[in-house]
């Protein structure tokens, strides 16, 4: 009886064991927006024996049937720590196997900055069971032309999923030449938010990959976007001079002024916001009296009340 009963234990302890892994692994939900960073060593440098490290965002989306994979190579940190160096007036990734700090992590969390140029997006086919793939085709070679095209897939994408790069370059003269990228999924942490696994490229760079799950992504504001904020700066600026320009409250000019600009569609207002921050506050109503008149005479009729309510004020005022 007594060996019965231990051959049952025994029975349990391995169905136990065996189903565990299965319970444990968390499933994984790909859509979203992930950041990915890789820890390499490149056998074909004249240092493969040291620890690179590269990154990039993905951003994975539904798309009626099939599925949108957005890849930004550039990822901006407000946090550079530990990120790059500059050697001879030269700025270069640090060669080790950089892990981004608490800050940083917060920040992955919270919603990267990315910079789009370099960005690629491919339209995958298929169904999360079957995976998804690009079909992607090079165009008709000729003996002058050099072709190149890639493809993407993710296979596994409910288990441990595989992602992969396939990329081919060829002309009419040359035969194809032909490399993979390959980030194959090993562990699930965090219940799916965190995918560890082995990377490799073309049998040169191996190493390790995470996936971590992050918020959502926001563009590097570019020269052009600095400059329309400084404009809104001065223009607020002049307003409130105007404000200050007589005591106990706002003037009755920067009131019309506001109640003007607040009556023109966006665009107008910004471009109207734009040249006025941009010029003395004296040139302010010759610079509204030639783009009231640039407006079709629909606009014009709609905003006649405003115009004249602020030239009584500014009138007044002067």
């Amino acid at each position: 009886m007594r060996s019965y009963v231990r051959q049952m234990a025994g029975s349990l302890c391995l169905a136990v064991g065996l189903l565990a892994p299965l319970s444990a692994q968390a499933e994984v939900d790909l859509l979203g927006t992930w950041y990915v960073l890789i820890h390499y060593k490149d056998s074909a440098t004249n240092n493969p024996d040291v620890d690179r490290w590269l990154d990039r965002v993905w951003s994975i989306e539904k798309k009626g049937s099939r599925l949108q994979w957005t890849e930004y190579p550039i990822v901006v940190f407000q946090n550079q720590t530990g990120r790059f160096e500059r050697y001879r007036g030269v700025r270069s990734r640090v060669l080790s196997a950089w892990e981004p700090n608490a800050t940083q992590r917060a920040q992955i969390k919270s919603g990267l900055e990315i910079n789009s140029r370099g960005s690629k997006s491919k339209s995958l086919r298929g169904s999360w069971k079957k995976g998804y793939k690009s079909t992607t085709r090079m165009r008709t070679q000729s003996a002058n032309v050099i072709g190149y095209v890639e493809n993407w897939s993710i296979e596994d994408a409910e288990t441990n999923p595989i992602f992969t790069f396939d990329d081919m370059m060829g002309s009419g003269r040359t035969e194809n030449l032909e490399g993979q990228t390959r980030y194959e999924t090993q562990k699930i942490e965090e219940n799916g938010d965190l995918l560890r696994g082995q990377y490799n490229r073309d049998d040169n760079r191996a190493g390790t990959f995470q996936l971590m799950r992050a918020g959502s992504v926001a563009r590097v504001a570019g020269k052009s976007d600095r400059v329309k904020k400084e404009r809104q700066r001065l223009f607020l600026k002049g307003l409130e001079r105007l404000e200050e320009e007589q005591e106990g409250g706002p003037s009755s000019s920067s009131k019309a002024l506001k109640e003007y600009i607040d009556a023109l569609d966006t665009s107008e207002r910004h471009w109207l916001e734009d040249r006025l921050a941009g010029r003395p506050m004296q040139e302010w109503g010759v610079v509204i009296q030639k783009h009231f008149r640039s407006l079709p005479k629909s606009e014009q009729k709609r905003l006649a009340g405003h115009l004249e309510a602020l030239e009584r004020a500014f009138s007044s005022e002067n």
